[in-house]
């Protein structure tokens, strides 16, 4: 058996590298703003809102995914103040998030660590593609051989993130591509990261096939130096570069490749993705490398915990608004109850010293009043009309003439009762006292 080798290595991507997971950002847990976006729990950035932003939340879940999304992003503040991941994102996309589409605001995520939120290039991916120079893919050659080639998770050194569109293009310029756009998130050119590889394969040996994996293939174009090799890896990278022999790949109607994957972004134009370059490194430098790293996420669970301490202080200050204004509610409540009883109990108290007569007329009086009329004219009707004062008419008369004459304008004993409603009211109150002198 040929004798394991471990190599630490340095990969520095070369154009964007896509690996996908199968995950989304979905426009219910990212905001954009100003080329960056925001990504972040849901339950944290509802939990962080207040409480009138909550009700105006609730009232939107039945109304469908567009007034979701437009309150999000009346409530982008919130969303940053809350995010757990940041990437920037191209203009193109900037303008479509800001445009009311929401069936198209999905973005594929490439592969990061979910604790650190750091790309990661999956060891994977990377013997995927040694598994096809060496050819030891089964029934190519035993699984035993396979598992000789161990590889670790490249983890980032140095770089960074961006969104932007995977666009279809023809292999040829003068013609057109075909397909929709596709919103990705990738690996930026020019980001390092460290891994592992155990082989018994020498580093010579798969520089040799790496470079014949090449030759064999029209779209390279970079080439490796004695410390190095180019690959290409993750999604988008093209047919021909994942099988044996890359030369003259054919579709499944047996047709050449007509078409194939590029990148845009506010800084690159059709680029293609994929390339890599990795390189021998000194355990000296890759100890190195590993403690930056580490430093690295320290320094991102410590900003992570103080964000998270504040988002939790607010979280509480919320809650006890909320608990404040309960007991506010109930206070002003049990006020407005004992407020209610003691009116009660004066009332009782003020009724139970009125004679009948006296509670007759207060009754008559509240009942005009729901007709809008005055209460003279209301004592006056019910006095001459409703015939309600049937036993007690003459004190009545006599009441309401003093109501009357303490009123101004009401008791006009020498006016027209024909042209004037005070006069006619005077009139017949003064009949009824001159009925009650004959009695």
């Amino acid at each position: 058996m040929k004798e394991l080798t471990t190599y630490k290595l340095k990969l520095t991507t070369l154009s964007p590298v896509h690996i996908g997971t199968g995950e989304d950002f979905e426009p219910t847990n990212y905001v954009i703003d100003a080329g960056t976006l925001y990504e972040f729990d849901e339950v944290i950035f509802y939990k962080s809102l207040s409480d009138l932003d909550k009700k105006a939340l609730d009232t939107k879940l039945g109304s469908g995914w567009l007034e979701i999304i437009e309150f999000y992003k009346t409530k982008k503040e919130e969303g940053k103040k809350v995010a757990i991941y940041e990437c920037t994102v191209s203009k193109e996309i900037q303008d479509k998030y800001n445009a009311r589409n929401p069936n198209q605001l999905m973005i594929n995520k490439t592969f990061k660590d979910p604790n650190t939120f750091r790309a990661i290039i999956p060891g994977s991916s990377i013997k995927g593609m040694l598994d096809t120079i060496f050819k030891i893919y089964p029934p190519e050659s035993s699984n035993e051989e396979r598992q000789k080639l161990i590889i670790s998770d490249a983890l980032m050194l140095e770089g960074k993130t961006e969104i932007g569109y995977s666009n279809r293009k023809h292999r040829y310029k003068d013609k057109d591509g075909k397909g929709i756009p596709q919103m990705l998130e990738v690996v930026s050119a020019h980001s390092t990261f460290i891994f592992t590889l155990k082989s018994p394969y020498h580093f010579k040996d798969i520089q040799t096939l790496m470079q014949k994996y090449h030759q064999d293939r029209e779209n390279s174009r970079h080439k490796q130096d004695e410390k190095s090799f180019i690959a290409r890896i993750g999604k988008y990278s093209g047919k021909e570069y994942m099988v044996f022999n890359g030369k003259n790949v054919t579709n499944k109607d047996g047709n050449p490749l007509a078409t194939h994957s590029l990148f845009s972004s506010d800084t690159l134009k059709n680029e293609q993705f994929g390339w890599v370059k990795i390189e021998i490194i000194n355990d000296e430098n890759y100890q190195k490398a590993f403690v930056e790293i580490e430093n690295s996420i320290q320094s991102y669970h410590k900003l992570k915990n103080e964000k998270l301490s504040e988002t939790l202080k607010k979280i509480e200050q919320n809650k006890k608004e909320r608990e404040e204004k309960e007991r506010e509610k109930i206070r002003l409540a049990e006020e407005e109850k004992s407020r209610k009883e003691k009116e009660e109990y004066e009332e009782k108290v003020r009724l139970a010293s009125m004679s009948p007569f006296q509670i007759l007329v207060e009754n008559i009086i509240q009942e005009g009043k729901k007709q809008s009329m005055s209460e003279i004219a209301s004592l006056v009707k019910a006095l001459t009309v409703d015939n309600a004062f049937e036993n007690d008419k003459c004190e009545a008369a006599h009441y309401i003439k003093v109501k009357m004459e303490a009123a101004k304008g009401e008791w006009l004993p020498d006016g027209n009762p024909a042209k004037d409603k005070a006069t006619k009211r005077t009139h017949a109150v003064m009949k009824i006292l001159e009925e009650c002198k004959k009695t």
